[in-house]
């Protein structure tokens, strides 16, 4: 352990004998920061314990029996963002001109890189646009609006598509819809379990 003193012989730098560093000013890096593969986890909530940046393949099942949705690769892609618990996800899917289909329940997105903490995020809601995509069968003349939103009351990795309707409670889009070339763009932020 020693530290470094400033001009004015103030601690600007101190190093204890464990590996801790403490700084006694804005630090400037030059490099970036470089984190874990591995988080490790701090419970103190003024702790920076991850940051993670990477792809994600979004799926498209159903919510009761997943089916089989093919994708068109060249349109399917998924980013995302992770600081600490705070997870940003971005997607892009679009069902192939082809599909098997069979799912039933509800249009879902599967696939998502961390779950969601349902017990903290239990009101989420994110943006999504969509082209080609039938909305008949769903009351599609009161459809004021789409989001897409966490499904249920425990963690997992997917999000379900809601129909936002005049003086309604928002409608889930059934999988029964679902067809070739549906195409998505959406935004979610969450806080994962992790």
């Amino acid at each position: 352990g020693g530290t470094i003193g400033s001009a004015s012989d103030a601690d600007a730098i101190t190093i204890a004998s464990d590996g801790k560093v403490t700084l006694a000013e804005t630090v400037t890096v030059s490099k970036g920061i470089k984190f874990p593969a591995t988080q490790v986890a701090s419970t103190d909530a003024n702790t920076l314990d991850d940051y993670e940046e990477g792809t994600w393949t979004p799926t498209v099942i159903g919510s009761t029996t997943a089916g089989t949705y093919e994708t068109d690769s060249t349109f399917t892609k998924g980013f995302y963002q992770k600081i600490g618990r705070d997870v940003t996800v971005r997607a892009t899917v679009q069902l192939a001109g082809s599909i098997s289909g069979g799912g039933t329940g509800n249009y879902f997105f599967g696939g998502l890189p961390f779950n969601i903490d349902f017990s903290d995020d239990a009101g989420g809601a994110g943006s999504i646009s969509a082209d080609n995509v039938d909305f008949s069968g769903s009351d599609d003349g009161g459809i004021m609006g789409i989001t897409v939103s966490n499904p249920s009351s425990t963690d997992d990795n997917k999000l379900r598509i809601l129909l936002t309707q005049d003086n309604q409670s928002h409608l889930p889009l059934p999988i029964s819809q679902a067809a070739a070339s549906d195409f998505f763009n959406f935004t979610y932020n969450y806080r994962t379990t992790a």
